[in-house]
């Protein structure tokens, strides 16, 4: 199953900060590491919440994306971004400087190719004088501006080759609806079945089905949790043979019980035992895999997706 379209920019960004080849990581190849995702940081025009945020150990220099699906540009959030100081960003981020000298910091937007003239005409009207990077089927170019980070000096120049949908590093985040977790949280569960786990509390079971759970800011992780509590709730109303949900209390977190496993059963019957779990927990949330012969590439399947909401939602923003 493809990504969703709002959710294409920030796997692209992560993909370039943690090589997942054949992916370009260029910004890894730059010393640069994904630092954090949807952090709230207060400028004097007011607190932004940040999309993504990458950190050179090496330069202690600081990249910032702004993802955009759509083409609306909001002209609050662009001045807020414009404002943004490294000692705020250091601190609302967790990040642990390497260098003494005072990081650097650029924030940049990263578009669909499809939508980028609109975002142009947008923060030209808002008077933003920093870069934008634009993500097409065939490449990363760079249509706006020129990097100050001396790490970057040229990365964006020339455009950047790209053979493939950017990984799915983030299936879901914390404004997907509640029903696409649904199968995360069963493949979650039935790794502790495999594992032989008599139960597994929800802070636990929330970082195993969303593995970069751990960039996330404070309130977007206690979404997070809340949808993945909600999740593991109805599967074991629905395969009440298997687990229990236990609700929170005064002296325990809410946890799921598993009450037996395919583990357990004669090993001729495991592999049938494990699929019967998947059948019940509903359709699969599939990764892209490698083009067959014969079929349409995955990666222009995807995009042709993006292009047809796009049309259909007349160029409306997805809030990020």
């Amino acid at each position: 199953m493809p990504l969703e379209r709002r959710l294409v920019p920030i796997n692209a960004f992560i993909g370039l900060c943690e090589p997942s080849p054949p992916w370009p990581a260029v910004l890894a190849d730059a010393q640069f590491r994904l630092a954090a995702l949807e952090i709230p940081v207060r400028t004097e025009a007011g607190t932004v919440t940040l999309d993504g945020v990458a950190h050179s150990r090496a330069t202690d220099e600081l990249l910032v994306v702004e993802c955009k699906s759509g083409a609306n540009v909001e002209e609050e959030q662009a001045q807020k971004l414009a404002k943004l100081q490294p000692t705020s960003l250091v601190r609302s981020a967790a990040i642990s400087l390497a260098t003494q000298a005072k990081p650097q910091v650029e924030v940049v937007y990263l578009c669909l190719d499809e939508q980028t003239e609109r975002i142009l005409k947008g923060l030209d009207m808002v008077g933003w004088p920093g870069v934008v990077l634009a993500l097409s089927r065939t490449h990363i170019r760079m249509a706006k501006g020129r990097t100050s980070l001396p790490s970057l000096h040229g990365l964006f120049e020339s455009p950047i080759p790209v053979q493939w949908p950017p990984p799915g590093f983030i299936t879901v985040d914390h404004e997907s609806p509640e029903e696409e977790f649904d199968q995360l949280v069963l493949s979650a569960l039935v790794a502790c079945q495999a594992n032989r786990l008599p139960a597994v509390t929800i802070s636990a079971l929330t970082e195993l089905a969303i593995p970069h759970l751990a960039f996330f800011g404070k309130a977007a992780k206690g979404t997070l949790k809340r949808k993945v509590s909600q999740a593991a709730r109805r599967i074991a109303q629905q395969t009440s043979d298997n687990y229990a949900f236990h609700p929170d209390t005064q002296t325990q977190e809410a946890r799921v019980r598993i009450l037996r496993t395919p583990e357990d059963a004669d090993p001729r019957g495991r592999t049938q035992g494990y699929q019967a779990l998947a059948r019940r927990g509903g359709p699969r949330r599939r990764r892209p895999r490698a083009e067959i012969p014969g079929q349409a590439p995955l990666f222009e399947a995807l995009f042709d997706e993006i292009s047809a909401d796009a049309e259909e939602e007349e160029g409306g923003d997805d809030g990020g």
